[in-house]
């Protein structure tokens, strides 16, 4: 198995997940710091990682299996950005 997004291998499929959760926070969550809290902050960990899913088919088992990509995790890894109050 190997952890790999958008060309880039992580240590470890936490990192790979959290990786995904930032980048799709920067590609739809908005240009600025305000723009992406505002989204964290309109949308739970389920809805944020469900809308990743949908919109970059991540759920599809070519790509996810390898990786070892989870729903689960992707959430957990929302759920933190949302408790941290980061926004990338």
């Amino acid at each position: 198995m190997h952890f790999e997004f958008r060309s880039q291998i992580y240590a470890d499929a936490s990192d790979m997940h959290h990786a995904i959760a930032i980048a799709y926070l920067l590609d739809s969550g908005g240009r600025d710091e305000w723009d992406r809290r505002a989204f964290l902050a309109s949308h739970s960990a389920e809805a944020c990682a469900d809308e990743a899913i949908v919109q970059w088919l991540l759920d599809e088992p070519a790509w996810a299996n390898p990786r070892g990509f989870s729903r689960v995790s992707l959430i957990d890894a929302y759920a933190e950005l949302l408790q941290s109050g980061s926004a990338a």
